[in-house]
């Protein structure tokens, strides 16, 4: 299993507004990748932003920061959206 055809498979899905779908094969190419490769990480997350699928959003999100602290967009752009989201 190839990490960038789970990573294309997910941009179709992705591309098609199957967000849930896009977030199966985004964490399949996470998981291969051994969650290191922020990228793949700031894609998950926001598809498990679209999907309603809060707190994996924020986990994955607090994942690559962890390794990635400068890594940009990733905490303005997802991680702060999916917090007000569940406070509301």
């Amino acid at each position: 299993s190839s990490i960038k055809a789970f990573e294309f498979l997910g941009y179709l899905r992705e591309r098609e507004q199957k967000f849930n779908d896009a977030a199966a094969n985004y964490d399949d190419a996470w998981k291969l990748s051994r969650m290191r490769n922020p990228a793949i990480g700031y894609k998950l997350a926001y598809n498990l932003l679209k999907c309603k699928r809060l707190f994996d959003c924020i986990e994955v999100c607090h994942h690559v920061l962890k390794l990635y602290p400068t890594y940009p967009k990733i905490k303005k752009e997802i991680m702060d959206k999916a917090r007000m989201s569940i406070r509301s």
